[in-house]
């Protein structure tokens, strides 16, 4: 779904700059080892690189994201990614987690259509960034919270004044 790897794309980038550090010292034991065979070095490198270039990549659509949605979108896919739910958002706003929730979705729609525009669908995204061990944690992380915030459905007969058992709003 896209808009775990959107939430994904956001909680990453604290850690791109540190994770591209690394792979360049790795980079460079690797290129100093005198007594290392020329051949594996190199297909270790090559390896270390392609790594580098998805994580630049993903500084990148971060910052077409940031660029290219509004400050309230983009506000709201920083706060959901962050972990606000619904009804913390609800209630900093005044308004209903339907109308929260309605929001939400319209700015996840609008960064979904700018990952599209650039070539990024899930299916791209999960080949790309699926096998790397800190994009998949954060992915799966997302998915989890997600999963632990969905709320029960409201249900409440207020005709009838029975609210006891039901979810309250």
């Amino acid at each position: 779904m896209m808009k775990f790897w959107i939430m994904m794309i956001v909680r990453i980038q604290r850690w791109l700059t540190r994770a591209e550090e690394q792979l360049d010292a790795k980079m460079t034991n690797i290129a100093l080892d005198p007594a290392g065979d020329t051949l594996a070095q190199a297909e270790k490198i090559n390896a270390l690189s392609d790594r580098k270039r998805r994580l630049v990549n993903l500084a990148v659509l971060y910052h077409r994201l940031e660029c290219a949605l509004s400050a309230d979108a983009w506000a709201r896919v920083e706060t959901c990614a962050a972990g606000e739910t619904l009804a913390e958002a609800a209630a900093r706003e005044g308004v209903s987690r339907t109308t929260v929730f309605r929001r939400h979705r319209m700015a996840f729609k609008k960064a979904q259509a700018v990952l599209d525009k650039l070539g990024f669908d899930a299916d791209r995204m999960r080949d790309e960034y699926g096998s790397i061990g800190l994009c998949k944690r954060l992915y799966n992380a997302c998915v989890v919270r997600e999963r632990e915030q969905a709320a029960p459905p409201v249900m409440c007969r207020k005709d009838l004044g029975e609210t006891e058992g039901y979810a309250a709003v």
